[in-house]
């Protein structure tokens, strides 16, 4: 039995529970708890860095602001590292200065690209917020430039031409900008599935006409030009632009035994048959004219059935090299010599219900884009979205 002293200090401390506990696990005595620590409440909670040396650059400590503990449940000012650019030319400006003051620093801040985009209206922040540094540059020093995007991240609109016959086409828009004594334009531009190229119109940045301009290419009349075309499609079972990932063939693997007979030098067509595929009793073809166009194009016959790659003394000298492609060399019943190729092929076969499960999938597209596009619309109304 093990057994213990202790204090009546001890005991009224709650340290003689703590012996016990450590004697039955064959523990060293815990020493005494040190008090908590507490913690400044309110402003004193905050440490404002006044002054940043070099030294806290090279150790990658450029932060400026206010520190709060996590305890604070408010709303409280984070600390935020400084732009790398700002942080190199602090120190190529003055390596063996002692500290940057934080009224120094605000000013350079104040000065950088991005705080002057953050300041512009909230239209033109947004066209520079993606725009090149070039870009940016001369919208800031009010000096000439041009952004031309790609267009081939552009989303297609489907249009339906209700000339004649009536068909659909696709086309596609998207923007270039232009810059200029501080103000941008944004050039509209049209092209379509052959490559073609059409000027649509600009407007300058943020103004009326703008937004006017625009209103015609919003996002939601996008989702509205696809429920058109998905309706049509659910009631045609056809798709033109191949929008929908419904196939309308399936490969198919076949192999056929090809027979030639000689006629003087050539090799001429006898008959063929089809093999494998789990059917067997599948008639002999013996009129060329009637063969599928993938295995009379692969034997490579005239009209007369005459083979043109090869000639029966060919042939022959083919079958005695051997090789998997070589043909083999028989006889009939009668005494009837003959040449057996055996053809293996593979093409697409029309899919029997293709219409039918391209208006199913259409129809379940409906039902997406006009839930989309009522998402869209009311989205639209908050803060305007448009594709180009």
């Amino acid at each position: 039995m093990k057994t213990f002293t202790a204090t009546p200090e001890e005991f009224a401390s709650g340290q003689a529970a703590l012996k016990a506990h450590d004697l039955l696990k064959n523990r060293k005595p815990r020493g005494p708890r040190l008090p908590r620590k507490p913690v400044p409440r309110g402003a004193q909670q905050d440490r404002q860095i006044g002054t940043i040396t070099p030294e806290d650059f090279g150790a990658g400590r450029p932060f400026w602001g206010h520190r709060a503990y996590q305890h604070r449940t408010g709303p409280v000012p984070t600390l935020k590292p400084l732009p790398e650019t700002i942080v190199d030319e602090l120190l190529e400006a003055d390596a063996d200065a002692d500290f940057v003051s934080p009224a120094d620093m605000a000013d350079y801040v104040a000065g950088s690209p991005d705080y002057l985009i953050q300041k512009q209206p909230p239209e033109i922040a947004a066209v520079l917020e993606y725009a090149p540094f070039e870009f940016q540059q001369a919208f800031l020093n009010k000096r000439e430039a041009r952004w031309e995007r790609d267009s081939y991240d552009a989303e297609w609109w489907p249009v339906y031409d209700d000339d004649d016959d009536g068909y659909w086409y696709k086309i596609a828009y998207y923007s270039d900008y232009g810059t200029s004594e501080g103000k941008i334009e944004q050039e509209i531009y049209q092209f379509d599935g052959d490559g073609n190229r059409d000027y649509e119109g600009s407007a300058e940045v943020g103004t009326p006409a703008w937004r006017e301009m625009l209103e015609q290419y919003a996002y939601h009349k996008w989702v509205e030009a696809n429920i058109d075309y998905s309706v049509w499609v659910a009631k045609t079972g056809d798709d033109p632009l191949h929008f929908f990932n419904v196939r309308s063939t399936e490969p198919r693997e076949h192999a056929w035994l090809v027979g030639f007979v000689p006629e003087a030098e050539r090799a001429k067509f006898w008959m063929a048959r089809e093999v494998g595929g789990g059917e067997v009793g599948r008639p002999a073809v013996e009129n060329p004219a009637v063969l599928p166009p993938e295995v009379r194009d692969y034997i490579n016959i005239d009209a007369n059935g005459i083979n043109q790659d090869a000639s029966w003394p060919e042939i022959v000298a083919m079958a005695q090299g051997g090789g998997a492609d070589a043909p083999t060399i028989k006889q009939t019943r009668q005494g009837m010599t003959y040449a057996e190729f055996k053809v293996d092929l593979r093409s697409s076969v029309p899919v029997n219900d293709y219409a039918k499960q391209l208006k199913a999938e259409a129809r379940k597209s409906v039902k997406r884009e006009r839930s989309a596009a009522r998402s869209a619309l009311r989205a639209h109304r908050k803060m305007p979205h448009y594709v180009v």
